[in-house]
């Protein structure tokens, strides 16, 4: 692969080393300009291309579900992850009776919070310096529990789950499995239709750098009634254009979800950004994230930083987690700005984010502005 001449296709790596692809990712020039086409379209067109925006619409079912390798009637285009798991709870609550879900102490909010607001019960698995024992996690699943959630990608240490073992256990035990894949899309692969879990939620804006506002929702099939649903909109029936207001004829597929009016903007962004990452290929992306970590990785050695992340072959990711043992997490971010260098602190540690479109330029220049900020 010519890394150099894919780099030049991110605008957002000529002018600063950005290493905070966890939060937001730099965007290709063609996802950008997708989306600067389609925000000129309806701006001058507006509602004469009301055809063309639905089109976009069954274009992105088809386009995300090749992409997770599942059935396009099991999935959706909503706003966001913490969205997407207030369905899923919402639909547990109806499919179990069971109170309990099994979850690590370190997952992001998102993943947790509506589930608590549905009046579930968290499992919390302890962590040690926020890295999780897999072993005893997948040990803890019982068929008291209503469900396991568990991200990918952990958000702060860029740990990888082993989610194979995870829904093989799962399976036995006849324990749905709910997974936010936020911090992997776009940046290693994952077969929903090997991996069978009871639903995905992955936001868009991060690795797979599709700008911010859309996620994509799987359901199962097999777990999935309409009816269920905890809200439903115009767009959740057959025909919405009939513009009933009597008793709804609801989709039966998961774009029953969908309650109205999309940003369709975004969706197309969506569509481009995961076209990028097939001309590219997903094994490409990962091998390159995984070599330029490592390098970050061999190089913060060196320095006096505690690193966090878990660097085990099967569970290291293009994110790093690390701190000083005595300088202020947030100093060093701001100080690293004045050099146009880019990080983010996360509760008390720092973490690089590196994509496939860093190069070893980047992590020189983080390196050079933490050695001359330490000395």
């Amino acid at each position: 692969m010519n890394w150099k001449e894919i780099r030049q296709n991110f605008p957002i790596t000529q002018d600063k080393t950005y290493l905070m692809n966890a939060s937001i990712a730099g965007q290709h020039k063609s996802v950008i300009e997708e989306g600067q086409k389609w925000l000129n379209d309806i701006s001058l067109h507006a509602a004469l291309l009301e055809e063309r925006y639905f089109e976009l619409v069954v274009q992105s079912h088809d386009t995300v579900s090749a992409f997770l390798n599942v059935p396009r009637e099991s999935v959706t285009i909503t706003a966001n992850t913490g969205h997407n798991m207030g369905i899923l709870a919402s639909l547990l609550k109806k499919y179990s009776s069971k109170r309990k879900v099994l979850a690590s102490k370190v997952e992001f909010p998102s993943s947790l919070l509506p589930y608590l607001h549905q009046g579930f019960e968290i499992d919390e698995v302890e962590t040690k310096k926020d890295i999780i024992d897999f072993e005893e996690f997948i040990g803890k699943i019982n068929k008291e529990h209503a469900a396991v959630i568990i991200s990918h990608v952990q958000f702060q240490s860029g740990q990888r789950a082993p989610l194979l073992e995870i829904s093989k256990k799962c399976q036995e035990l006849d324990v749905p499995l709910i997974i936010n894949g936020t911090q992997s899309i776009g940046a290693f692969d994952l077969d929903l239709s090997k991996v069978k879990c009871f639903g995905y939620s992955a936001s868009t804006h991060k690795w797979l750098g599709a700008g911010l506002g859309c996620a994509v929702l799987y359901i199962n099939p097999e777990n999935f009634k309409a009816s269920d649903l905890p809200f439903v909109g115009w767009t959740s029936v057959k025909e919405p254009w009939l513009l009933l207001n009597n008793d709804p004829d609801l989709r039966e597929e998961v774009n029953a979800a969908q309650t109205g009016t999309l940003p369709f903007v975004m969706i197309a962004m969506l569509v481009q950004a995961m076209k990028v990452v097939n001309q590219v290929g997903i094994e490409n992306i990962s091998a390159r994230i995984i070599e330029l970590s490592d390098l970050l990785h061999s190089k913060l050695k060196e320095l006096d930083f505690d690193i966090i992340s878990n660097r085990d072959e099967d569970q290291k990711t293009g994110i790093i987690n690390f701190q000083h043992p005595t300088m202020c997490s947030e100093l060093i971010v701001e100080k690293l700005k004045e050099e146009n260098v880019y990080i983010n602190k996360r509760r008390t540690s720092l973490r690089a984010s590196i994509h496939y479109f860093n190069n070893e330029e980047d992590i020189d220049a983080l390196i050079k502005a933490l050695n001359q900020l330490i000395n």
